[in-house]
């Protein structure tokens, strides 16, 4: 039953009138990047927006489905993407997906209307050789849409829940890489939201208790890591990207404009507000919402290359364009998502132990944390990814404030000259090349209700080659190196690290902490001692640094280091590190303390390291530190 305005409060009204004005204004700011022949013009690049993506169709989806539509820009846009020739074009299952929704909402009596839809949708396969995982939940979606028949709509059906469930977590995390999981694989968080909406938009489609199970999973897991500023990123590749909150926010109004409670369509209204509120903010001169947290284009800010202003700004138009436009059509199972928001005064720990994400929630703030890493979703060719890190802060906010930004991807030249641009993530050089922590072997975790401590042991994966722009004898000396001893290994198994971090959120404290084993004849170096990340305006927050070993013990004061940007998703993201030091030679231990709370003017490290019995010293308790080769 679809709720009547009585069903819908004053404050619920207004947010769904404040998500149809958005949805219009990005519809107009695109229908106006529109020429007389359908091309879609990109402000960032100054060229049309690609071919082979689908800012095309999903405009035409948005201008069909806006309150005040373009119907004739919708048209052209569809005429365009049919004289594509079939080389050029790509992403399947998008321009499919954005076709058939487009054909729903379209008044097909209009036989020219019905005519132009099926030569698109004769141009747009979806196939079978999909880049990534979530392309084969897309495509499945798009044969649940086709469906005619209940046989059909149960077979489509029955092909999601077995695509889903081989590429989720037992905890529901959806896994994007490889095709095959093993203990080694991809969870980014981006991703996740887009399969949330697939699974969503499945469930109104047709009623299917597996399919609900699946999104209520997803949904409880995604709300596990959304803070309270609505946000849900921090981790893996597009991370904070507008591509999986403009599918988040379309799930979130979809509730609103089917709850039939008005206390449930309070919470779906304030869900609605904070991510909304989040993207207005970003929004930019010529309408258009930047693509993640940052307003900085390209690599500086964040973007992966894949990357196109117009098209995830058209694919967030024409998804909650489509949701605007849908009350009344499908059927809708149990919600997926809990129908209650967690109150200011909840307090949660959620560990996703094969993806290695773990989320600690309390009054005062969110934290996200990366335990034993993933591996890269792309190849290491001139850049190094510290996204799918171990050990990894990837989001922390306290009461209201975002405070360290997403870890980044750059370029090994800026590595080579500023290497406090890999913040938290342990930055080591050998023979050139860059490695990082990885996926960590062995790994611990201690919470209560307010604070996580998590600690592992690891050795340096390889992350990125030599930066290119070394001196000419530097690269003569690497390639001499290379042949004569061989390739880079891809790990260093030599030299053992043990990493701890510790998170405090009601008293305002993250600490961590490096044990480097000691080796002796290595050419290995740490280039960021002490590296920490936080957001700009968060500098002036207290940082305390210790370092001992068995050779010497004494502090180093950072406070007075220049910051190093970061290109993080999140704006302002600032680096700090100690000059690089070459690896020691006796076991030696260091830690950085940030304090943020009623601990900002604290002066003491929170994190210790008894060499006598090899153990951890934390403020709940005193940890042996895992086995380390000898």
């Amino acid at each position: 039953m679809n709720p009547g305005p009585q069903a819908l409060s004053a404050f619920a009204q207004d947010e769904l009138e404040a998500t149809r004005q958005l949805q219009q204004r990005l519809t107009d700011a695109l229908a106006n990047l529109v020429d007389s022949d359908g091309v879609l013009a990109d402000p960032e690049t100054g060229r049309p927006s690609p071919d082979d993506h689908y800012a095309c169709t999903f405009t035409a989806l948005a201008c069909t489905t806006a309150n005040h539509p373009h119907r004739g820009t919708a048209s052209r846009l569809i005429n365009h993407f049919t004289g594509i020739p079939d080389e050029h074009r790509g992403h399947g299952p998008f321009n499919r997906l954005a076709l058939l929704l487009t054909r729903d909402r379209q008044d097909t009596r209009q036989q020219a209307c019905r005519r132009l839809l099926d030569a698109a949708l004769e141009k747009a396969h979806a196939g079978d050789n999909h880049r990534s995982n979530n392309w084969a939940v897309l495509a499945t979606l798009c044969r649940l849409l086709e469906a005619r028949t209940d046989q059909e709509r149960s077979q489509a059906t029955r092909a999601l829940v077995v695509t889903c469930e081989r590429w989720m977590t037992p905890a529901g995390g959806f896994v994007d890489f490889p095709q095959t999981p093993d203990d080694r694989l991809c969870t980014p968080l981006t991703y996740h939201a887009k399969v949330l909406f697939c699974l969503h938009m499945a469930c109104r489609i047709h009623a299917d208790r597996d399919v609900a199970r699946l999104a209520s999973q997803a949904a409880r897991w995604l709300e596990a890591f959304t803070d309270e500023t609505g946000a849900a990123g921090g981790f893996g590749r597009s991370t904070h990207a507008l591509f999986g909150y403009g599918a988040l926010l379309s799930v979130y109004t979809d509730h609103l404009v089917r709850t039939n409670d008005r206390t449930d369509s309070d919470a779906w209204a304030d869900r609605c507000r904070r991510l909304r509120t989040l993207l207005e903010s970003q929004t930019r001169p010529d309408g258009l919402l930047n693509l993640n947290l940052n307003p900085t284009t390209g690599l500086q800010g964040g973007w992966d290359p894949y990357m196109v202003l117009t098209v995830y700004n058209a694919w967030t138009a024409g998804l909650l364009g489509a949701t605007l436009t849908s009350v009344g059509t499908g059927t809708h199972t149990e919600p997926p998502i809990p129908q209650q928001r967690p109150t200011v005064a909840t307090r949660a720990v959620f560990i996703d132990k094969a993806a290695g994400l773990l989320s600690l929630r309390s009054p005062t703030g969110q934290l996200g944390l990366s335990t034993r890493g993933q591996v890269r979703q792309t190849p290491a060719t001139q850049d190094i990814d510290t996204r799918y890190g171990a050990l990894l802060p990837f989001n922390l906010t306290w009461k209201g404030r975002r405070l360290i930004p997403a870890p980044a991807r750059f370029r090994s030249t800026v590595a080579d000259r500023h290497p406090a641009v890999a913040g938290w993530a342990p930055l080591f050089r050998y023979r050139g090349a860059f490695y990082t922590l990885a996926v960590t072997a062995d790994w611990d975790t201690h919470t209560s209700d307010h604070c996580v401590l998590v600690i592992g042991r690891s050795v340096p994966s390889f992350n990125g080659p030599a930066a290119r722009g070394r001196s000419p004898a530097d690269r003569i000396a690497t390639r001499v190196a290379r042949s004569i001893r061989g390739p880079l290994p891809k790990e260093l198994s030599g030299n053992q690290v043990t990493h701890a971090l510790w998170v405090d959120l009601d008293t305002g404290q993250i600490a961590s902490m490096l044990v480097l084993d000691g080796v002796r004849g290595t050419e290995v170096d740490l280039l960021n001692p002490f590296g920490h990340a936080l957001i700009r305006d968060a500098e002036h927050l207290d940082t305390t640094l210790h370092r001992a070993s068995s050779l010497q013990s004494g502090g180093v004061d950072l406070r007075h280091l220049d910051g190093t940007a970061i290109p993080s998703s999140v704006a302002g993201a600032t680096g700090f590190a100690a000059p690089p030091m070459a690896w020691p030679t006796e076991t030696t231990a260091m830690s950085v303390t940030t304090g943020f709370g009623e601990c900002a003017n604290e002066t003491t490290p929170v994190l210790h390291y008894d060499a006598a019995h090899d153990a951890l010293i934390a403020p709940i308790g005193t940890f042996p530190l895992p086995h380390r080769a000898r």
